[in-house]
């Protein structure tokens, strides 16, 4: 029944929650706010150099939203006058300088850090703005702590214990995550948390000509992390994107060419500060520098940055294909059982060995939520039945290799199985009844790609799953002669679960939890039968045409995490219960020592896929 279920378990695989969201809200300070000092920076010159980074680029969080098709604006808007900042009612409610719960800020002028928004109160803001409960269809991402660190630093300059300004930053990221459970418990499904990179390795820290100043910042950004991460753990690790950005800024500099990077070392902006910073004002062939100035990221670095998350993001509806594809490819070994119960129902030949081999071609197409996939399974199987009176048994083993490429270059998974089948058929006058019992292992390679921005990394992995299923038919035949005709019908259930796994070692490398995917199927239709004589022998053509309804919509979650990272987040699934149609043809041609099936299947009225199989069987009749 078969083939066509792929597209049908599909569905499943679309409706994952790398769907578009509803909306995005950020949080955080320089690293993420995307104009918050619009109106300060216009009162000195160009509007359009409102971000802490080579103006007029893009942060990361407007990079992201846009590939999600959403436009991330100001959240808060500064008064040059006054020098308050204002709710705008935008979604990104970041401001540079901000810390996490105090005031003042860190900003250049000292009447602007007074007033700057910490990340505690946007998140108030944010939630008074929607009822106090999280939007459950939107992404919630908090960047925060560098400001505080900075802060500290810069109070040990003058003249603070270093054990009280780490205590200090240690309470600073405890209440970061108090901030993040809050937003968890006003019900944030989609949360990202982004840790701080290494804040001693940048121009600023570098201009230090006894490096004590980057070695403090390296401390004290280390520290934060680590008690950011403590926190966390205690109260839960489920439900959170939890993101290092370490290792992929470790590998940047170390091959700084591969990510289109020219200079890591001198700021686009020089010795002003990025934000105000407008083209005329960058260092000429700039544009690939990895810093606007001595602490901020250039624009190319923040494509990267937000290729990075989108690519956590989007693993999940990459890879939920893995346990739908094989729904419905036991249906290469399942049409040739067909072909065998059919010819077994219209006719008294003998039985006896067989080999079959299939290929089947298939194309999904890209949605919202997963990419489009293109390939082919192929399959070869040697099987042997017998009839005893009007009743039939036989077992069948297949071998098939499958390998399927994912959309956009986003990777490919191949996998091997081994199937193993028992069916038998029985025949009452006319009518036939017919049952099919299989199981398969399942061996998995799969590559993912990411793009993070001119370099492609590729994370490879490997694991492994169990297939089983059991399919009931039935037939009637009116007529007789050369041609008879008449209904069929069938119900299948199969059930596929695939082990998790961890990709292989990579900055962008992730670890995912094991997934199942289950069908329940239904067919009705009608098939017609002839025979004819001809000099190969005893020609035997047919066609059938049958309707096909999915009944399992296939809700459930499977987590994914970053490798060697506690913290997991589940992406809810719901897949389709569609319908469509199925159109089998071919020819039995059947000779004394030999008999030869050729066959064909194609979908129809399938909205979004095609899949379609071609078959040849070639059996020797044991009289």
């Amino acid at each position: 029944m078969p083939r066509i279920a792929f597209a049908a378990a599909l569905g499943f695989a679309a409706s994952l929650a790398q769907a578009q969201y509803s909306n995005a809200y950020f949080f955080g300070d320089s690293l993420t706010d995307s104009g918050a000092f619009t109106n300060l920076v216009a009162a000195f010159g160009d509007a359009t150099a409102n971000k802490f980074t080579t103006n007029p680029g893009n942060v990361w969080s407007q990079n992201l939203g846009l590939r999600y098709g959403l436009s991330v604006t100001p959240g808060y808007s500064v008064d040059p006058a006054s020098a308050q900042f204002a709710a705008t009612g935008g979604n990104n409610y970041a401001i540079g300088g901000a810390r996490a719960t105090l005031q003042p800020g860190v900003f250049a002028i000292p009447a602007f850090a007074a007033n700057i928004v910490p990340l505690a109160a946007q998140i108030t803001t944010n939630l008074g703005q929607t009822g106090g409960r999280a939007n459950a269809g939107a992404l919630y991402a908090y960047w925060g702590g560098a400001n505080d660190v900075f802060f500290q630093a810069g109070a040990v300059a003058q003249g603070l214990p270093l054990a009280n300004a780490a205590a200090n930053v240690a309470t600073a990221a405890g209440d970061a995550v108090t901030q993040i459970n809050q937003l968890r418990s006003a019900g944030a499904s989609s949360l990202i948390v982004i840790a701080l990179p290494d804040m001693g390795v940048n121009p600023y820290a570098a201009s230090d000509p006894t490096g004590a100043t980057g070695q403090l910042l390296t401390a004290f950004s280390g520290a934060y992390n680590d008690a950011l991460r403590q926190g966390l753990i205690a109260t839960g690790t489920n439900g959170i994107v939890y993101l290092d950005p370490g290792p992929v800024l470790a590998d940047i500099l170390a091959r700084p060419a591969m990510y289109g990077i020219t200079n890591t070392t001198i700021p686009a902006c020089g010795a002003i500060s990025s934000l105000g910073c407008g083209a005329a004002q960058q260092i000429p062939g700039s544009a690939t520098f990895l810093f606007a100035d001595g602490v901020h990221p250039s624009a190319h670095v923040h494509g990267i940055l937000a290729d990075w998350v989108y690519g956590v993001l989007a693993a999940p509806g990459q890879l939920a294909a893995l346990s739908a594809i094989p729904v419905g490819r036991l249906g290469a070994q399942w049409r040739a059982v067909d072909n065998r119960v059919r010819d077994f129902a219209t006719s008294a030949g003998a039985r006896g060995f067989y080999v079959t081999g299939d290929y089947a071609p298939a194309r999904i197409d890209a949605t919202a939520a997963s990419p489009s996939l293109k390939g082919n399974g192929k399959t070869v199987g040697l099987g042997y039945d017998r009839a005893l009176g009007n009743s039939m048994l036989g077992v069948s083993l297949g071998l098939a290799d499958h390998s399927y490429d994912l959309g956009g270059a986003g990777g490919s998974i191949d996998y091997e199985e081994l199937i193993v089948s028992g069916y038998g058929a029985t025949r009452f006058g006319a009518a036939y009844l017919d049952a099919t019992l299989s199981y398969a292992s399942l061996d998995y390679t799969i590559q993912r790609n990411v793009a993070l921005g001119p370099l492609v990394t590729s994370n490879s992995g490997a694991t492994s799953g169990r297939q089983t299923g059991i399919k009931l038919g039935a037939g009637y035949h009116f007529g007789s002669g050369n041609l008879v005709h008449g209904p069929v019908a069938a119900i299948s259930w199969e059930r596929v679960r695939v082990d998790g796994y961890t990709e292989t070692a990579s900055p962008t490398a992730l670890t995912f939890g094991g997934q199942e995917s289950k069908s329940l199927r239904h067919r009705l239709g009608w098939q017609l039968i002839g025979e004819m004589p001809s000099g190969w022998g005893k020609l035997r053509p047919y066609a059938r045409i049958t309707h096909e309804k999915e009944y399992e919509d296939n809700r459930g979650a499977f987590s994914v995490g970053v490798a060697g990272s506690p913290f997991t987040f589940s992406t809810p699934s719901r897949g389709t219960k569609d319908s469509w149609g199925l159109l089998a043809a071919g020819v039995s041609i059947d000779r004394k020592d030999v008999n030869v099936h050729l066959g064909f299947t194609s979908s129809f009225s399938k909205s979004g896929a095609r899949e379609q199989a071609f078959m040849v069987t070639v059996g020797a009749p044991l009289n």
